[in-house]
């Protein structure tokens, strides 16, 4: 990881920039960035658009990272991409997410996309997707993370995320605190921007969340449409309505003479069936496995309320594993307000917290603690221990990723 533009910059340059094809989103924050960037793509898909999404990092297959119109990348395009343009990445240094950014951008050119929602990887200012200049982009949250890099306090953090902003172009906002409002906005301003917040210029009304969804009313640009978002989670509202309002400001100022006929019906419905996978999703009915990859402290407090909110009286075994850079104290503190029972396994990550370390750090916050390195073993060592009961499998994309394959598999449990 080397923040910095310098790099894919030079890149774009000698791939004839393929990020002035088409317009471009930049959606970043703590959390629900994900959420955000799939409900987006979704609706300007069905508002007639056809749609790249570049989000990261995947679960099961690097493929997942880019989509167009719901597609992901075949292996074949990847090959001649970097038959094409390898050599060059190679000689200028560029990273790992570096390299995929750039392929992203190259196949969105190469298959006509209109749009692109690109998922942030890091921060804001100095993130590779951040070349591009955006139509308009999204912070969905703040909170402290990758503080050795972002800065120690919401304000820095929020600081370092405002620079996806730019010059008369709308930055859409979530709820944020007030450091971290305050710091944002400041940035923005300095762009000459403007900043659109959910709860002021976005509102939500009429809430109603089950273990379905959410449904809720979305007030935005004087236009008032109902809307029901298919993830668990209140969080979940929030994420829908930027990605809905800012669908909407993208049809207001639609140029190209298309318009967006029959907008609220194609955007009900853009909403409706936007797909993400391990957001507090059952993969199996029998017994009940959850996985949700809720990484740090905010996510796992979100996790945890909709939780005890959904299934107040069921108690799960917990399978999981955190990176190095996690508060491990305030996560067990909070996981325990769920769960009494506790299967601890390794990320599959270089940056995996070990497993003993943080079983030395949780044993008293549990009633049983076991490690189990080997994440497949885990799982099954799991699976025992719930017995008819509820799993819960969270931690990080590296802890859900490696195991969906198998809890999605006939086989063991009924799915």
């Amino acid at each position: 990881m080397r923040p910095g533009l310098s790099r894919i910059r030079r890149l774009l340059v000698l791939m004839n920039h393929p990020e002035h094809s088409f317009g471009c989103i930049l959606v970043t924050g703590s959390n629900g960035k994900g959420t955000t960037c799939a409900v987006l793509a979704s609706c300007l898909r069905q508002l007639g658009w056809k749609a790249g999404l570049f989000t990261s990092p995947h679960l099961v297959s690097v493929r997942e990272r880019f989509r167009v119109n719901g597609r992901p990348a075949p292996y074949a395009a990847m090959d001649r991409f970097l038959k094409q343009h390898g050599g060059a990445c190679h000689r200028l240094g560029a990273t790992y997410f570096e390299t995929t950014t750039a392929f992203a951008l190259w196949w969105f050119r190469e298959l006509g996309v209109e749009w692109a929602v690109l998922e942030i990887g890091l921060g804001g200012r100095l993130d590779a997707c951040n070349a591009v200049e955006p139509k308009l982009s999204i912070v969905t949250s703040v909170s402290l993370e990758h503080v050795e890099v972002l800065g120690p306090t919401q304000a820095h953090i929020a600081a370092e995320k405002g620079g996806v902003a730019r010059r008369d172009t709308p930055t859409f906002a979530g709820p944020l605190g007030e450091s971290a409002l305050r710091s944002l906005s400041r940035t923005v301003r300095g762009t000459g921007g403007r900043l659109l917040r959910v709860g002021r210029h976005v509102r939500t009304s009429g809430v109603v969340s089950t273990r379905k969804g959410s449904r809720f009313t979305l007030d935005a640009f004087g236009q008032r449409v109902h809307l029901h978002v298919p993830f668990a989670g209140r969080k979940a509202v929030v994420n829908a309505a930027l990605a809905a309002s800012a669908a909407i400001y993208v049809c207001q100022t639609d140029r190209s003479g298309r318009g967006c006929a029959h907008w609220k019906r194609n955007l009900r419905r853009g909403v409706r069936i936007a797909s993400l996978p391990a957001r507090l999703e059952q993969v199996r009915r029998r017994p009940p496995v959850f996985v949700d990859v809720a990484h740090n402290e905010a996510s796992v407090i979100s996790l945890v309320q909709d939780w005890q909110r959904l299934w107040p009286s069921r108690r799960p075994v917990l399978l999981t594993g955190l990176l190095d850079d996690k508060p491990a104290l305030r996560i067990g503190r909070l996981l325990s307000r769920i769960s009494d029972t506790l299967v601890i396994t390794r990320p599959d990550s270089p940056r995996a917290r070990s497993p003993e370390e943080l079983a030395r750090t949780w044993r008293g916050l549990f009633g049983r603690v076991e490690v189990v390195d080997s994440p497949g073993r885990a799982l099954s060592r799991a699976l025992d221990l719930a017995g008819r009961g509820a799993l819960l499998v969270t931690g990080s994309h590296y802890v859900v990723g490696p195991l969906l394959t198998t809890l999605r598999r006939p086989g063991r449990g009924k799915l």
